[in-house]
Parts: C-alpha cells; sequence; structure tokens
C-alpha cells in the first residue's frame, strides 16, 4: 500500500502580524496550511479572539 506523503504547507505552522490574515489566507490557498499559532499581537479582547479563531478555523 503506497505512503500518502503530506504537502510541504501541510507541515509548516504559520504565525501573523496583528490581525492581517490576507497573508494567512493566500498561503493556505497556495500550500494547504498546517496550522496556525496566535501571538499578544494578534489579540485585542477576547470577543475579538473567539472571533479571530472562528475566522481561522
Amino acid at each position: 500500500m503506497p505512503t500518502v506523503l503530506p504537502s510541504p504547507g501541510e507541515l509548516i505552522i504559520l504565525g501573523f502580524e496583528n490581525n492581517n490574515l490576507d497573508m494567512l489566507y493566500e498561503f493556505h490557498r497556495e500550500y494547504s496550511l498546517g496550522g496556525v499559532i496566535l501571538f499578544d499581537r494578534n489579540i485585542e479582547s477576547s470577543k475579538q479572539l473567539k472571533e479571530l479563531i472562528s475566522t481561522v478555523r
């Protein structure tokens, strides 16, 4: 049975500046991103964090 290897993008976890998701969307469309890291710089409030997580999913 052949082994299915992940695409190179699935091996990458990406962080991003502020709340600019454009680069994140572009990278995911092209390479199928493996994950996202959120830092303090991405969080403004608990409500905004919930919305951000929902959007990134």
